[in-house]
């Protein structure tokens, strides 16, 4: 299902293509490229092993925000997950 606004179905294949493959830098790259409601939305789209292993490599490059426009559940998944000057950097962005 292809959106007129954020990522489309299509747009969220390619990213997760990208992580399986290992093509780091085209990932990097395509993510830093998402609004961090777009950001959110593939967060929330994509599989629970495969929003793991994308947190994993990549939390850090997310933008602060992002956080803040994820469904409660998922936040609290990921959260645990990062490093805690990630954790730091969301918190600081929201008391700002």
């Amino acid at each position: 299902e292809e959106s007129f606004f954020g990522l489309g179905d299509a747009d969220i294949e390619n990213i997760v293509e990208l992580l399986h493959a290992g093509y780091d830098d085209a990932l990097i790259e395509r993510l830093h490229d998402l609004s961090p409601v777009e950001a959110a939305q593939l967060l929330s789209k994509i599989g629970e092993e495969d929003r793991d292993l994308l947190v994993g490599r990549y939390g850090a490059g997310l933008h602060p925000e992002t956080f803040f426009e994820l469904d409660t559940p998922i936040r609290d998944q990921i959260l645990p997950r990062l490093a805690p000057l990630q954790v730091a950097a969301i918190l600081s962005e929201l008391e700002s």
